[in-house]
């Protein structure tokens, strides 16, 4: 779980991450396979290996403007689909958990 700068723990499901000008998945705290091009091994936002880690703006991720602004709102809407149609962990299988729009959790 995330936890803030006061220590509080947040109770999240997703966390949304962005990391600047380069690629540094180091704090990501499980393995993740790199390609050649040193980027997440991923189809379509979902990253190979690591069930529930996704990703968005990688180049060519999808297409050819995946890594551009006005390019990455396809593969989010994707991502996005993919992660409300995951079952809650603990969950009935066919029941699917989205968190309500909170302060600490915006809902898009």
């Amino acid at each position: 779980m995330p936890v803030l700068d006061g220590g509080r723990v947040m109770d999240v499901r997703n966390v949304i991450w962005c990391t600047g000008f380069r690629p540094d998945y180091s704090w990501i705290p499980t393995p993740i396979v790199l390609g050649d091009d040193g980027y997440p091994v991923q189809y379509r936002g979902s990253v190979a290996g690591c069930p529930g880690l996704y990703v968005v703006g990688l180049p060519f991720q999808h297409s050819f403007t995946s890594m551009l602004i006005r390019g990455m709102g396809k593969d989010a809407e994707r991502v996005a689909a993919s992660i409300a149609a995951e079952p809650a962990a603990g969950s009935d299988a066919g029941e699917v958990r989205r968190p309500a729009a909170t302060p600490d959790r915006i809902a898009t």
